[in-house]
């Protein structure tokens, strides 16, 4: 190993010095290639090298590299790492440049114990923006896990998509096949339909990992800690691990509902996408933040405004009442307003959940691209009879106000009731300018204890519709 390390590294380092760059020490070693530092003097700046090991380089092997430079080179988000440039030796190692990243990886990171709960959530949110990205460019990573993530400037990185696949045209629901009889992977962190032979994954492959990776970020172990492979596959398959909770006792409930949905057995049944994951996160991290008090039925988040891609841009109007308005000027189609759900439980306990909805459906919908999402304490109600529902001037100035303020072409609202013991809620989606309902939704029903249970399906509801007729009519 020594005489191959030595050989491969000269001869980097000859071919890298006509660039004007400086090869310096291996920092890190795996079963395909070598990473080396190395300094661009030229720009001033540190890089890894990474090369292909020679040992890896059969067909196999060669095709994988190929596959991560062209998998990396494509790919432009502030939470992967980027490839700079590719090429190779006189004696035909192949190599390409990254920056460096200066920190640790979550590995070295996790050995000194479980992180910090808004720590952990934040690295995964922000890996989870990362897949998001990947998988909407077509590519599953297939390798989420604590060594293939950085950690530098308190940000999370992804690196390493030397298992990435893209996606196969011909499958359905964008689905990436492994090679038959193959298991491909860090079986730890694996997906139940990974560890499967020839088992058909997609993204949500990916976010099961992610769960994994923030399980243990959280508690400092892993909710699956059988070392055999059979051992592995069933306990994934019953979906049986200990709750967060029960092991970072201060860590929020939401965190138990994330986790869950990340690691459930069946793929129809855990996040879809990577946003929808990333918009959870985001809540869990208001939470932390002190902007949500830690329980749910006592939750009344502060004014504030959303925009796509989770950035405010109007703060919310304060404005109480009002269930129908007239015609507005000058309303924007692409801008919607989400009002604060009324409460007709008569049960002041519960009259949080109504701004508590009204957050969640607007993280939901932060995920459309070139949609500004406009959060406000309004409460404008949904009936539970399927009436004549129009927007009028019948009942006041208050959302009159509020569209003409904010210009959102589109109003979602709602109501929440309580009927033999459970929860129902009812929503519905108008047209600002023509007083048209789009869409009534409900009842979704569940516990009043945990809300989460009909506002995850009817934010899921709401945000596909209008994320189809926004695509309906750009087609």
């Amino acid at each position: 190993m020594a005489g191959t390390d030595s050989g491969l590294a000269a001869d980097l380092g000859a071919e890298l010095a006509k660039r004007g760059i400086e090869l310096g020490p291996v920092i890190g070693r795996g079963a395909m290639a070598v990473v080396y530092r190395a300094f661009d003097a030229r720009h001033d700046r540190s890089l890894a090298v990474k090369v292909l090991s020679p040992d890896a380089a059969d067909k196999e092997g060669a095709a994988r590299w190929t596959g991560e430079i062209s998998a990396v080179a494509r790919l432009r988000h502030p939470n992967i790492l980027p490839l700079i440039d590719s090429g190779a030796t006189a004696s035909g190692a192949e190599y390409f440049l990254m920056p460096l990243a200066e920190g640790e990886t979550l590995r070295a990171r996790l050995q000194r114990g479980p992180l910090p709960i808004p720590e952990a959530v934040r690295y995964a949110r922000e890996i989870a923006e990362a897949l998001a990205y990947a998988h909407a460019e077509g590519l599953v990573h297939r390798d989420v896990k604590p060594e293939n993530t950085l950690l530098e400037g308190g940000h999370a990185v992804l690196v390493d998509f030397g298992l990435a696949r893209w996606m196969d045209p011909d499958a359905s629901r964008s689905r990436f096949q492994s090679q038959v009889g193959r298991v491909v992977g860090t079986p730890a962190y694996m997906s139940p339909e990974q560890l499967a032979p020839a088992g058909s994954i997609d993204g949500r492959a990916d976010l099961f990992s992610l769960g994994i990776m923030l399980y243990e970020m959280l508690t400092g172990a892993v909710p699956f800690p059988s070392s055999s492979m059979p051992g592995l596959l069933m306990e994934r398959l019953t979906g049986r691990f200990e709750p967060v909770t029960a092991l970072c006792p201060r860590a929020p409930v939401l965190l138990d509902r994330v986790v869950g949905r990340a690691l459930a057995p069946d793929p129809a049944e855990r996040y879809d996408r990577g946003e929808t994951m990333v918009a959870d996160l985001i809540l869990v991290e208001r939470q932390l933040s002190g902007a949500v008090i830690a329980s749910a039925l006592r939750f009344r988040p502060p004014l504030w405004g959303w925009v796509a891609g989770g950035v405010v841009a109007l703060a919310a109007i304060a404005v109480v009442l009002a269930l129908r308005m007239p015609v507005s000027r000058r309303l924007d189609p692409n801008r919607v307003v989400v009002a604060d759900l009324q409460n007709e439980t008569d049960d002041t306990a519960l009259a949080a959940i109504g701004a508590m909805a009204s957050d969640w459906i607007s993280a939901g919908l932060t995920a459309i691209p070139g949609l500004t999402v406009i959060n406000s304490s309004l409460v404008f109600g949904a009936p539970r009879q399927d009436l004549d529902r129009r927007i009028t001037s019948a009942t006041g100035p208050g959302l009159r106000a509020l569209v003409d303020s904010t210009h959102a072409g589109i109003v979602v609202s709602g109501s929440y009731y309580r009927e033999s013991g459970r929860l129902e809620l009812f929503a519905e989606i108008t047209d600002a300018k023509s007083g048209r309902l789009l869409l009534d939704l409900g009842p979704f029903r569940g516990p009043p204890a945990h809300p989460d249970s009909v506002l995850v399906p009817a934010r899921d509801s709401i945000t596909a519709f209008i994320r189809a007729r926004r695509a309906g009519k750009d087609s």
